[in-house]
């Protein structure tokens, strides 16, 4: 299925988020609460969030690219540009560090 078709069938019942500041806070709630990895997704450049609780479904939209999580249980992320190329990657790849806070 593309990935064009996948989005637009899982927009209906979505909660969708528009503008950088609200994108990157509803991101950051949705990051926490499937507990991935805070790298996942390019914060400072997200026009769009969605997140489909029936079907699990989650899309951030950035300024030059897509990002999708059909399951977030698979352990994989599919980014596609917007030439139309993807690539998927595991998920533990975009875990962040974490700083140690003395």
């Amino acid at each position: 299925m593309a990935t064009q078709q996948l989005i637009t069938e899982n927009k209906e019942g979505a909660e969708i988020h528009h503008g950088a500041d609200l994108c990157k806070q509803k991101c950051h709630e949705l990051l926490a609460e499937f507990n991935l990895p805070k790298g996942l997704l390019p914060l400072n450049d997200l026009t769009e969030i969605g997140y489909n609780r029936t079907t699990g479904f989650l899309v951030a939209q950035a300024k030059l690219m897509k990002c999708v999580l059909k399951d977030p249980s698979s352990g994989k992320v599919k980014f596609t540009s917007a030439a139309g190329l993807s690539m998927s990657f595991p998920l533990s790849a975009f875990e962040l560090e974490e700083k140690d806070q003395k």
